[in-house]
C-alpha cells in the first residue's frame, strides 16, 4: 500500500529495473555500465568506465612518526556513460559533482621521487553490475539519471 502510494507522488521505495519504472525524482536504478568511449585507468592502463585514483606520500616530522599526506584523489567517469536496465533500455548518467584528473598526473607523481609514495587505483568496468543513487530527469523522451553515488554489487 505505502509502495503504491509513493509511487503515485513520484517517490520510489525500491530499485528500479526497467524503464517503465523510472519517475522524476529521487532513484535507485540497478543495471549495467555501458560506455562507447571507455577511459584508461592511469596506473595499469586498464579500460574502464570510471575509476578512483588516490596518491600518497610520507610527509616529514621533526618529532614522532611520519604520516601519510594525500597528494591527490579524484574520481572519475567516462562520457557518455549509460546505465542498461534489466528490460534492455539505456539510461544516460551524468555525474553530479565532475572532478578534474590530468591523465599524466600519475606519471608526473610518480616521477617526482617523493618517500613513501603510493597510489591506487579502483576500476568500475563496462559491463559491470552496478547501483546508481541519483536523481531521474526527462527531456525530449530521454531519461538521464544526475548521480551522487555508484555501488558496486
Amino acid at each position: 500500500m505505502l509502495s503504491k502510494m509513493l509511487s503515485l507522488i513520484g517517490a520510489t521505495s525500491s530499485e528500479v529495473l526497467r524503464a517503465e519504472d523510472l519517475r522524476r525524482g529521487s532513484v535507485r536504478a540497478l543495471g549495467t555500465l555501458e560506455c562507447p568511449q571507455p577511459l584508461l585507468s592511469p596506473i595499469n592502463g586498464e579500460a574502464c568506465a570510471g575509476f578512483m585514483y588516490q596518491a600518497s606520500h610520507l610527509g616529514w616530522r621533526t618529532v614522532g612518526p611520519s604520516t601519510r599526506k594525500t597528494l591527490t584523489r579524484a574520481l572519475v567517469y567516462a562520457s557518455p556513460l549509460m546505465l542498461r536496465l534489466g528490460d534492455g533500455a539505456s539510461v544516460l548518467l551524468v555525474p553530479r559533482q565532475v572532478e578534474a584528473f590530468e591523465p599524466d598526473g600519475h606519471h608526473h607523481l610518480a616521477e617526482q621521487d617523493l618517500p613513501g609514495f603510493k597510489a591506487n587505483e579502483s576500476l568500475l568496468e563496462v559491463g559491470q553490475t552496478v547501483r546508481i543513487h541519483g536523481t531521474a530527469k526527462l527531456s525530449k523522451e530521454v531519461w538521464t539519471i544526475v548521480f551522487d553515488q555508484v555501488v558496486q554489487t
